[in-house]
Protein backbone atom coordinates (compact mmCIF):
# COMPACT_ATOMS: atom_id res chain seq x y z
CA UNK A 1 0.00 0.00 0.00
CA UNK A 2 2.58 2.42 1.27
CA UNK A 3 6.42 2.49 1.16
CA UNK A 4 8.66 4.89 3.08
CA UNK A 5 11.92 5.40 2.84
CA UNK A 6 15.01 7.04 5.26
CA UNK A 7 16.95 10.06 4.10
CA UNK A 8 19.62 11.78 6.28
CA UNK A 9 17.87 12.16 9.97
CA UNK A 10 14.58 11.50 8.66
CA UNK A 11 12.08 8.91 7.66
CA UNK A 12 10.00 9.98 4.76
CA UNK A 13 6.70 8.39 2.88
CA UNK A 14 6.95 7.16 -0.91
CA UNK A 15 3.73 5.68 -1.72
CA UNK A 16 5.14 4.64 -5.04
CA UNK A 17 3.73 1.99 -7.18
CA UNK A 18 6.37 0.46 -7.48
CA UNK A 19 6.10 -2.21 -4.64
CA UNK A 20 3.28 -3.05 -6.08
CA UNK A 21 4.54 -3.74 -9.43
CA UNK A 22 7.47 -5.63 -7.48
CA UNK A 23 4.85 -8.79 -6.43
CA UNK A 24 2.42 -7.81 -3.40
CA UNK A 25 -0.15 -10.07 -3.78
CA UNK A 26 -3.01 -7.51 -3.25
CA UNK A 27 -5.73 -10.05 -3.13
CA UNK A 28 -7.69 -8.97 0.25
CA UNK A 29 -8.54 -12.05 2.85
CA UNK A 30 -12.58 -11.94 2.19
CA UNK A 31 -14.40 -10.85 5.81
CA UNK A 32 -18.06 -9.83 6.54
CA UNK A 33 -18.37 -6.18 6.54
CA UNK A 34 -18.27 -4.12 9.25
CA UNK A 35 -18.83 -0.62 10.46
CA UNK A 36 -15.17 0.77 10.92
CA UNK A 37 -15.13 3.58 13.33
CA UNK A 38 -13.10 7.07 13.14
CA UNK A 39 -10.47 5.10 15.68
CA UNK A 40 -6.93 3.05 14.87
CA UNK A 41 -8.52 0.11 16.52
CA UNK A 42 -11.46 0.02 13.78
CA UNK A 43 -8.91 0.75 11.00
CA UNK A 44 -6.00 -1.49 11.87
CA UNK A 45 -8.65 -4.20 12.13
CA UNK A 46 -10.83 -3.22 8.76
CA UNK A 47 -8.69 -1.97 6.58
CA UNK A 48 -4.84 -2.22 6.99
CA UNK A 49 -4.68 -5.50 8.64
CA UNK A 50 -7.30 -6.68 5.05
CA UNK A 51 -5.62 -4.19 2.92
CA UNK A 52 -2.00 -3.62 3.28
CA UNK A 53 -0.27 -5.71 5.90
CA UNK A 54 -0.92 -8.72 4.17
CA UNK A 55 0.44 -10.74 0.97
CA UNK A 56 4.19 -9.57 1.84
CA UNK A 57 4.01 -5.99 1.55
CA UNK A 58 3.65 -4.12 4.41
CA UNK A 59 4.46 -6.81 7.52
CA UNK A 60 7.62 -7.90 8.64
CA UNK A 61 10.04 -8.44 6.14
CA UNK A 62 7.95 -7.81 3.32
CA UNK A 63 8.80 -5.97 0.39
CA UNK A 64 7.81 -2.54 1.34
CA UNK A 65 10.60 -1.16 3.91
CA UNK A 66 8.08 -0.66 6.74
CA UNK A 67 5.41 -2.25 8.94
CA UNK A 68 1.34 -1.51 8.64
CA UNK A 69 0.85 -4.76 11.53
CA UNK A 70 -0.71 -3.81 14.45
CA UNK A 71 1.48 -2.16 17.28
CA UNK A 72 3.51 -0.82 14.11
CA UNK A 73 1.57 1.40 12.36
CA UNK A 74 1.27 4.39 14.24
CA UNK A 75 4.69 4.74 15.09
CA UNK A 76 5.43 3.92 11.10
CA UNK A 77 2.56 6.93 10.45
CA UNK A 78 2.01 9.66 12.92
CA UNK A 79 4.36 12.98 12.53
CA UNK A 80 6.25 11.17 10.13
CA UNK A 81 7.63 13.40 7.03
CA UNK A 82 6.05 12.67 3.33
CA UNK A 83 8.99 12.72 0.69
CA UNK A 84 6.45 14.20 -1.98
CA UNK A 85 8.44 17.66 -1.80
CA UNK A 86 5.54 19.50 0.11
CA UNK A 87 7.03 20.18 3.25
CA UNK A 88 3.40 20.65 4.91
CA UNK A 89 2.56 16.78 3.88
CA UNK A 90 3.14 14.42 6.73
CA UNK A 91 2.43 10.37 6.24
CA UNK A 92 -0.30 11.50 8.87
CA UNK A 93 -0.61 14.99 10.24
CA UNK A 94 -2.67 15.12 13.36
CA UNK A 95 -6.35 17.37 13.00
CA UNK A 96 -5.05 17.54 9.33
CA UNK A 97 -6.29 14.80 6.72
CA UNK A 98 -5.72 17.34 3.72
CA UNK A 99 -2.15 17.46 4.56
CA UNK A 100 -1.67 14.17 5.67
CA UNK A 101 -0.34 11.63 2.48
CA UNK A 102 -1.96 8.60 3.84
CA UNK A 103 -5.27 10.18 3.42
CA UNK A 104 -4.63 11.90 0.52
CA UNK A 105 -3.44 8.72 -0.98
CA UNK A 106 -6.73 6.23 -0.36
CA UNK A 107 -8.09 9.34 -2.47
CA UNK A 108 -5.85 9.57 -5.49
CA UNK A 109 -5.00 13.01 -4.92
CA UNK A 110 -2.69 14.73 -7.62
CA UNK A 111 -0.50 15.88 -5.06
CA UNK A 112 0.59 12.16 -4.07
CA UNK A 113 0.71 10.48 -7.69
CA UNK A 114 -3.11 10.58 -8.65
CA UNK A 115 -5.14 8.22 -9.57
CA UNK A 116 -2.92 5.95 -11.06
CA UNK A 117 -1.33 5.65 -7.91
CA UNK A 118 -4.12 5.17 -5.67
CA UNK A 119 -3.71 2.66 -2.46
CA UNK A 120 -4.29 0.22 -2.19
CA UNK A 121 -3.03 -0.72 -5.59
CA UNK A 122 -5.13 -3.97 -7.39
CA UNK A 123 -8.35 -3.51 -4.93
CA UNK A 124 -9.90 -0.81 -6.63
CA UNK A 125 -11.54 2.58 -4.43
CA UNK A 126 -11.81 2.18 -1.05
CA UNK A 127 -15.54 2.85 -0.11
CA UNK A 128 -16.69 5.94 1.39
CA UNK A 129 -16.98 4.49 4.77
CA UNK A 130 -13.10 3.43 4.78
CA UNK A 131 -11.59 6.96 3.72
CA UNK A 132 -14.13 9.05 6.03
CA UNK A 133 -12.88 6.84 9.24
CA UNK A 134 -9.11 7.60 8.37
CA UNK A 135 -10.07 11.22 7.73
CA UNK A 136 -11.97 11.40 10.80
CA UNK A 137 -9.32 9.64 13.00
CA UNK A 138 -6.55 12.09 11.31
CA UNK A 139 -8.47 15.29 12.40
CA UNK A 140 -9.64 13.96 15.33
CA UNK A 141 -6.22 13.58 16.33
CA UNK A 142 -4.59 10.80 15.23
CA UNK A 143 -4.41 8.75 18.79
CA UNK A 144 -3.14 5.85 19.39
CA UNK A 145 -6.70 4.52 21.27
CA UNK A 146 -9.19 6.83 19.50
CA UNK A 147 -10.10 8.77 22.09
CA UNK A 148 -10.04 12.21 21.33
CA UNK A 149 -9.83 13.65 24.25
CA UNK A 150 -6.67 12.09 25.43
CA UNK A 151 -4.07 14.53 25.53
CA UNK A 152 -5.43 17.65 27.25
CA UNK A 153 -1.98 19.55 27.95
CA UNK A 154 2.29 18.40 27.16
CA UNK A 155 4.70 19.62 29.37
CA UNK A 156 8.80 19.55 28.34
CA UNK A 157 10.57 18.20 31.72
CA UNK A 158 12.25 20.93 32.62
CA UNK A 159 16.48 20.07 32.71
CA UNK A 160 18.66 21.12 35.63
CA UNK A 161 20.54 23.67 33.09
CA UNK A 162 19.33 24.26 29.68
CA UNK A 163 22.87 25.86 28.38
CA UNK A 164 25.48 23.80 26.50
CA UNK A 165 28.31 23.86 24.80
CA UNK A 166 28.58 23.62 21.02
CA UNK A 167 28.59 20.23 19.76
CA UNK A 168 27.66 19.36 23.08
CA UNK A 169 24.05 17.24 23.14
CA UNK A 170 21.05 17.83 25.62
CA UNK A 171 18.48 15.08 25.93
CA UNK A 172 14.82 16.61 26.54
CA UNK A 173 11.99 14.44 27.28
CA UNK A 174 8.29 15.28 27.68
CA UNK A 175 5.01 14.37 29.08
CA UNK A 176 1.60 14.41 27.95
CA UNK A 177 -1.45 14.87 30.40
CA UNK A 178 -5.62 14.50 30.07
CA UNK A 179 -8.17 16.85 31.43
CA UNK A 180 -7.70 14.98 34.90
CA UNK A 181 -3.75 15.76 34.72
CA UNK A 182 -2.77 12.03 34.93
CA UNK A 183 0.23 11.58 32.72
CA UNK A 184 -0.72 9.25 29.48
CA UNK A 185 1.23 8.21 26.94
CA UNK A 186 1.69 10.30 23.77
CA UNK A 187 3.80 10.67 20.65
CA UNK A 188 6.13 13.92 20.31
CA UNK A 189 7.47 15.87 17.66
CA UNK A 190 10.38 18.05 18.22
CA UNK A 191 11.02 21.24 16.70
CA UNK A 192 14.11 24.35 17.24
CA UNK A 193 13.35 28.17 16.40
CA UNK A 194 17.01 28.19 15.26
CA UNK A 195 18.43 24.45 13.90
CA UNK A 196 21.65 27.13 13.27
CA UNK A 197 21.76 27.41 16.86
CA UNK A 198 20.65 24.13 18.11
CA UNK A 199 19.49 20.99 16.72
CA UNK A 200 16.89 18.77 17.62
CA UNK A 201 16.21 15.13 16.45
CA UNK A 202 12.36 15.21 15.65
CA UNK A 203 11.65 12.08 17.06
CA UNK A 204 14.13 11.66 20.22
CA UNK A 205 13.64 15.02 21.60
CA UNK A 206 18.03 15.12 21.58
CA UNK A 207 19.54 18.79 20.99
CA UNK A 208 22.73 19.55 19.83
CA UNK A 209 24.45 22.80 20.28
CA UNK A 210 25.65 23.93 16.73
CA UNK A 211 26.56 27.83 17.06
CA UNK A 212 26.88 30.52 20.18
CA UNK A 213 23.52 31.66 20.49
CA UNK A 214 19.80 31.04 21.57
CA UNK A 215 16.61 28.70 20.75
CA UNK A 216 13.60 27.85 21.50
CA UNK A 217 13.12 24.20 21.39
CA UNK A 218 9.16 23.11 20.51
CA UNK A 219 7.39 19.73 21.19
CA UNK A 220 4.23 18.77 19.85
CA UNK A 221 1.73 16.04 20.44
CA UNK A 222 -1.96 15.80 19.09
CA UNK A 223 -2.32 19.91 18.85
CA UNK A 224 -0.77 20.32 22.14
CA UNK A 225 2.63 21.68 22.53
CA UNK A 226 5.13 23.36 25.13
CA UNK A 227 8.53 24.82 24.47
CA UNK A 228 11.82 25.51 26.27
CA UNK A 229 14.37 28.01 25.86
CA UNK A 230 18.22 26.80 25.00
CA UNK A 231 21.40 28.15 25.05
CA UNK A 232 24.53 27.63 23.39
CA UNK A 233 27.86 28.72 24.14
CA UNK A 234 31.29 28.13 23.11
CA UNK A 235 33.12 24.72 23.31
CA UNK A 236 36.13 25.50 25.37
CA UNK A 237 40.02 26.33 23.37
CA UNK A 238 41.05 24.07 20.58
CA UNK A 239 43.24 21.00 22.28
CA UNK A 240 44.40 17.78 20.43
CA UNK A 241 41.69 15.35 21.64
CA UNK A 242 38.37 13.86 19.75
CA UNK A 243 36.41 16.08 22.10
CA UNK A 244 37.70 19.51 21.62
CA UNK A 245 38.57 18.95 17.75
CA UNK A 246 34.30 17.38 17.47
CA UNK A 247 33.08 20.84 19.49
CA UNK A 248 35.65 22.88 16.97
CA UNK A 249 35.94 21.29 13.64
CA UNK A 250 33.80 18.44 13.23
CA UNK A 251 30.19 19.94 14.07
CA UNK A 252 30.70 23.34 12.83
CA UNK A 253 32.67 22.59 9.46
CA UNK A 254 31.20 19.00 8.26
CA UNK A 255 28.31 18.24 10.32
CA UNK A 256 26.71 20.98 10.29
CA UNK A 257 27.67 22.36 6.84
CA UNK A 258 25.61 19.45 5.67
CA UNK A 259 27.94 16.77 4.53
CA UNK A 260 28.81 14.51 6.98
CA UNK A 261 25.18 13.97 9.73
CA UNK A 262 25.68 10.77 7.90
CA UNK A 263 23.66 11.24 4.94
CA UNK A 264 25.14 11.95 1.42
CA UNK A 265 28.92 11.81 2.68
CA UNK A 266 29.89 7.98 3.26
CA UNK A 267 30.67 8.91 7.05
CA UNK A 268 28.99 10.51 9.77
CA UNK A 269 30.98 12.92 11.78
CA UNK A 270 28.58 13.75 14.21
CA UNK A 271 29.14 14.00 17.77
CA UNK A 272 29.17 10.37 19.36
CA UNK A 273 29.67 8.70 16.14
CA UNK A 274 32.61 10.27 14.72
CA UNK A 275 35.01 7.88 16.77
CA UNK A 276 33.45 4.63 15.32
CA UNK A 277 33.27 5.92 11.81
CA UNK A 278 37.14 7.18 11.91
CA UNK A 279 39.07 5.01 13.92
CA UNK A 280 40.76 1.78 12.34
CA UNK A 281 38.34 1.97 10.07
CA UNK A 282 39.56 1.44 5.87
CA UNK A 283 38.48 3.90 3.57
CA UNK A 284 38.13 1.39 0.47
CA UNK A 285 38.35 4.47 -1.95
CA UNK A 286 42.04 5.08 -0.88
CA UNK A 287 42.98 2.02 0.54
CA UNK A 288 44.37 3.34 3.55
CA UNK A 289 42.35 3.81 7.19
CA UNK A 290 40.65 6.93 7.45
CA UNK A 291 42.39 7.39 11.36
CA UNK A 292 45.66 4.87 11.70
CA UNK A 293 46.22 5.53 15.21
CA UNK A 294 49.68 7.05 15.92
CA UNK A 295 50.49 7.92 11.87
CA UNK A 296 48.76 11.02 10.87
CA UNK A 297 50.61 10.79 7.79
CA UNK A 298 48.95 7.35 6.82
CA UNK A 299 45.28 8.65 7.89
CA UNK A 300 42.97 10.65 5.39
CA UNK A 301 41.72 11.84 7.68
CA UNK A 302 44.55 14.02 7.86
CA UNK A 303 45.82 14.00 4.18
CA UNK A 304 42.08 14.98 3.54
CA UNK A 305 42.33 18.66 5.66
CA UNK A 306 45.75 19.21 4.47
CA UNK A 307 44.75 18.59 1.18
CA UNK A 308 47.07 16.21 0.16
CA UNK A 309 47.16 15.07 -3.18
CA UNK A 310 47.21 11.58 -2.90
CA UNK A 311 43.67 11.86 -1.20
CA UNK A 312 42.19 13.92 -3.81
CA UNK A 313 39.90 16.69 -2.82
CA UNK A 314 40.94 18.74 0.31
CA UNK A 315 38.22 19.04 3.04
CA UNK A 316 36.34 20.26 4.21
CA UNK A 317 34.37 21.27 0.83
CA UNK A 318 32.28 24.45 2.00
CA UNK A 319 34.06 27.42 3.41
CA UNK A 320 37.87 27.95 3.92
CA UNK A 321 40.34 25.37 4.42
CA UNK A 322 41.37 25.06 8.05
CA UNK A 323 43.96 26.63 9.86
CA UNK A 324 47.38 25.42 10.60
CA UNK A 325 46.22 25.21 14.54
CA UNK A 326 43.48 23.19 13.56
CA UNK A 327 45.29 20.49 10.92
CA UNK A 328 48.12 20.29 13.84
CA UNK A 329 45.36 19.74 16.68
CA UNK A 330 44.16 16.89 13.91
CA UNK A 331 47.86 15.38 13.20
CA UNK A 332 48.35 15.19 17.20
CA UNK A 333 45.46 13.40 18.21
CA UNK A 334 45.98 10.78 16.08
CA UNK A 335 49.88 10.79 16.31
CA UNK A 336 48.88 10.51 19.86
CA UNK A 337 46.90 7.53 19.37
CA UNK A 338 43.78 8.72 18.54
CA UNK A 339 41.58 7.80 21.44
CA UNK A 340 38.09 8.41 22.44
CA UNK A 341 38.85 11.66 25.00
Amino acid sequence: MWSFKKRAGGVFLSFGLIYCLAGCDTKAPSRPPAVIQPTLASIQNNIFALKCAVAGCHVTGGIAPFSLESGLAYNNLVYATSSYGNPRLMRVKPNDALNSSLYLKVLGDNQVGGLQARMPAGLGPMSDMETNAIRGWINAGALPDGNNNLVNRIRIVRPNNTTIQAAAALDLNAQAFDVNNNIVSATFAWSSSAPNVAMVDAMSGLVTGANIGRATITATANGQSDTLGVTVIAAPPLQATLSSIQANIFTPKCVNAGCHPGGGAPMPLSNGASFAALVGVSSVAFNRPRVAPGNANNSVLYLKVIADNSVGRGMPLVGAALSQTETDSIRAWINRGAQNN
